[in-house]
């Protein structure tokens, strides 16, 4: 049965929410949860992790183009037009990297066993997210002044 616990995500939404501010100069403010009905993303590129250990599941963040054009020109130094390159998809890759292992770190503090994959990207304006645990996927929009970006999390407690 699907697990939802705040001690397991939040560590993941503090660490995008620092990364993001101190990095980038990109302050996000949540706006209301709610449970997603379909696996239809929500924005123009998806990074999902897998997560292993005292849970299973996924944790994905889907970027609108002028979030992720603004946070990957930062990470790149310069402007960037076409999302759908190498390079792009590399650098999302890192930043989600980046913003697992600082999660990780944080869970395993509290003395939580978690693990978690490489990052897969996933893009297009009609691609879709596949989690490994079934229903309930809490997605937790964020707003910026760059855009918004999309956080979806499942999972399952073993």
């Amino acid at each position: 049965m699907p697990y939802i616990d705040v001690k397991y995500i939040n560590p993941f939404l503090s660490s995008i929410i620092d990364i993001f501010k101190d990095k980038y100069s990109l302050k996000s403010h949540p706006e209301k949860p709610y449970i997603k009905k379909d696996e239809l993303a929500l924005g123009i590129i998806s990074g999902i992790i897998m997560i292993s250990g005292d849970i299973t599941g996924s944790m994905c963040i889907t970027f609108e183009e002028e979030t992720i054009k603004y946070i990957i020109s930062k990470i790149l130094e310069k402007e960037i037009d076409n999302l759908d390159s190498d390079e792009v998809k590399n650098s999302v890759k890192e930043l989600i990297s980046s913003i697992s292992a600082n999660a990780v770190n944080l869970l395993r503090k509290d003395g939580i066993n978690i693990e978690t994959t490489s990052p897969s990207i996933l893009f297009g304006s009609n691609h879709t997210i596949q989690h490994i645990v079934s229903k309930p996927i809490i997605v937790l929009p964020f707003i910026t002044d760059k855009g918004k970006f999309i956080v979806e999390f499942t999972f399952k407690k073993n």
